[in-house]
Order: C-alpha cells, then sequence, then structure tokens
C-alpha cells in the first residue's frame, strides 16, 4: 500500500507518504511535521537487511558485510566519510520554501493587477499606504511587473513555475571532523544499558 498513510492537520500537522519507485522493490517515504521540517528517505530490503538513506535520490547504500557490536539489542552506526559526494537533495527545501513565500506574495500583487494597477512601484506604494506593509520577496530574487501581472525573477509566474539550479554542496557537511560513532543499547533486568563510542578524524 503506498500514498499518503498520515495525515494529522493538529498541532504539528504530520504528514507521511509512502510511494513505490517503478520497476524495483524501493520505496521513498516523505515525512512533513508541520511547515519546517521535512524528510525524505528511500527504503529497501537488502538480504536480510531493511536499508534507508537519506540521500535517497543521489546515493544509493550498499550492504558490504556486517560488524558485532558490544551490545545487541539496538545500535546505530555514523560514519560520514562513508559518503564520498553529498548529493543536492538537502538544499531542495530551502527552495521549495522560499517559491511558497514569493508566489503568496505575488497573489497579493495579483490583486492589484486585476484592480488596474500598472506598475510595481504603484502597487507597492499603495499597499503601505492602505495596509502599512508591502509583499517582500525572498532571498534570492525579487518581484518584476510584466504586462501579464507579477513574476519571480527566481521562480517564474503562476503559469510557468521554475527554480533555479542548487548551488553546489558544501562536501564537509555536517561533521566534518567525525570519523566514527556507535550507539549500541541492551535491555537488561536494571534498565537499558547504553554504550557510545565516538572517533574524531586524525588532525
Amino acid at each position: 500500500m503506498t500514498g499518503t498513510m498520515v495525515e494529522d492537520e493538529d498541532r504539528f500537522s504530520l504528514k507521511v507518504d509512502l510511494v513505490k519507485i517503478t520497476n524495483e522493490e524501493r520505496w521513498l517515504i516523505r515525512l512533513g511535521v508541520g511547515d519546517m521540517l521535512y524528510l525524505t528517505l528511500s527504503m529497501e530490503i537488502q538480504d536480510r537487511y531493511l536499508v534507508f538513506s537519506n540521500l535517497p535520490l543521489t546515493y544509493r547504500p550498499m550492504v558490504t558485510g556486517s560488524e558485532k557490536l558490544d551490545l545487541r539489542d539496538a545500535a546505530l552506526l555514523l560514519q560520514p566519510d562513508a559518503i564520498e559526494k553529498p548529493g543536492r537533495d538537502s538544499r531542495l527545501r530551502p527552495y521549495d520554501i522560499a517559491r511558497e513565500q514569493a508566489y503568496e506574495g505575488m497573489g497579493v500583487l495579483n490583486l492589484y493587477c486585476m484592480a488596474g494597477f500598472t506598475s510595481l512601484e504603484e502597487t507597492m506604494a499603495t499597499s503601505e499606504r492602505l495596509f502599512g506593509y508591502v509583499p517582500v520577496h525572498p532571498s534570492p530574487g525579487e518581484f518584476v511587473w510584466t504586462e501579464t501581472g507579477p513574476i519571480s525573477s527566481v521562480f517564474g509566474g503562476f503559469q510557468e513555475v521554475q527554480q533555479p539550479l542548487l548551488e553546489q554542496v558544501d562536501p564537509e557537511g555536517l561533521l566534518p571532523r567525525t570519523q566514527k560513532v556507535d550507539v549500541s543499547m541492551q535491555l537488561e533486568n536494571e534498565g537499558l544499558r547504553t554504550r557510545l563510542n565516538w572517533k574524531e578524524k586524525e588532525k
């Protein structure tokens, strides 16, 4: 079963979508919390392992072996160096947000266009005078007035949505000095035993 698995419009607005990749035993999981946090994971079964990746569009992890950790019930291993070339999917959401904000502003400006205003300057001045605010275009880009109405210099108009090329991702990533982190856990009579090993790169 694919499609929207969870959709909660309450306080945190949680939404979970599951999409199967065509002709593959591989799925994309899209998690959204409110309008702030979006995470896309790929999921597939390799041998006896359920493999997740947080770079599903540009990187495909492979199971190459197994390692026995100190504690047996649950474990997490983080190796930033295993990713030789970070993908660009992590830069996608900020552009999504900027585009949505730009289109909200264009929606306001379009009302003035429908009312007969013929320039961006006149529209902004009238909005400031009547309501005390003007629509602000997010970075990057600016609003542009055309014969058919307002558009974004970066994201286009309502009839032709576009998006700029993503900038090159910083190859250092979030953990530039970390070589390996592993966490293992084990349930025991007196509670949960946890062990954390953290290794930094040699300077």
